[in-house]
C-alpha cells in the first residue's frame, strides 16, 4: 500500500493520506540475491531529507527505460509506488521515495540493495543493512595475508 505524504510530484500540492506504522526491524533479514541486476548505495542526506530522491548510477541505465514511468519498491510484505524520472542526463527515484524512507525508518549510513525483479514493470526488491549492522573498518580484507572470515 502506498501512503502519500509531502508534495504531489506533478502538481506541487500537498497530499495527506493515512500513514501506516513504520515497517518493523524484522524485515531487515538479508537474503541472497537472485541473479538479477542490482544496485547498492549508502543512504545519504538527500535520501532521507529534502529533496528525498535517489540518483541512479549510470552503469545501471541499460536496465532502465528511457521514459519516466511508475516504479514499485518491495520490502518485507509491503510495496511503495513512486516515480522513475529520466529528465535530462540524470535518472532517479522520486515522488514517493520519501514515503519509503520514512516508513522503513531509513537513516544516513544505512546500506540499501535494490534488485531489479521485473524490468518491464520496474519492480525492485529492497534489502536494508542498518548502519549498526554494516561491518566497520578493519585491517582484515586488506590483503591475502589478512582475509575476512565470515564464520567468525
Amino acid at each position: 500500500m502506498d501512503s502519500s505524504r509531502g508534495k504531489n510530484c506533478e502538481s506541487g500540492e500537498a497530499e495527506l493520506l493515512p500513514a501506516e506504522p513504520p515497517v518493523s526491524a524484522e524485515k531487515d533479514q538479508i537474503v541472497p540475491l537472485s541473479g538479477n541486476p542490482f544496485l547498492t548505495f549508502v543512504v545519504s542526506w538527500s535520501h532521507v531529507h529534502d529533496p528525498y530522491q535517489v540518483l541512479l548510477p549510470k552503469r545501471f541505465y541499460p536496465f532502465l527505460p528511457s521514459a519516466c514511468v511508475p516504479v514499485t519498491l518491495s520490502y518485507g510484505n509491503r510495496t511503495w509506488k513512486m516515480k522513475y524520472s529520466c529528465k535530462g542526463i540524470l535518472r532517479r527515484l522520486c515522488c514517493g521515495w520519501k514515503n519509503f524512507a520514512v516508513d522503513t525508518d531509513l537513516k544516513v549510513g544505512d546500506g540499501c540493495v535494490l534488485e531489479l525483479m521485473d524490468s518491464n514493470n520496474l519492480l525492485f526488491k529492497v534489502q536494508i543493512l542498518r548502519h549498526g549492522d554494516v561491518p566497520g573498518k578493519s585491517d582484515k580484507g586488506v590483503s591475502c595475508d589478512a582475509p575476512i572470515s565470515i564464520d567468525d
